[in-house]
């Protein structure tokens, strides 16, 4: 699954990334579409919520390898 969801995410940073080359080569990048601004927001939380489960993981496996019950 977590790959699914690096190919998801490369995919998108890389037609945001032709995007704004597109745009910054002709006009100004305030033409760039809002969904994008939606999209990058949306894939920051989903990293930041995977980031803390992975956090989560890891301290309840420390506190078994102690003999602490989380």
């Amino acid at each position: 699954m977590d790959n699914n969801y690096k190919t998801a995410e490369c995919t998108l940073l890389d037609e945001i990334a032709a995007d704004i080359s597109a745009v910054d080569a002709h006009s100004s990048l305030r033409y760039l579409k809002d969904e994008w601004a939606e999209y990058a927001t949306a894939l920051a939380l989903h990293r930041l919520a995977n980031a803390w489960e992975r956090r989560v993981e890891i301290a309840e496996a420390t506190a078994r390898q102690k003999g602490i019950n989380p």
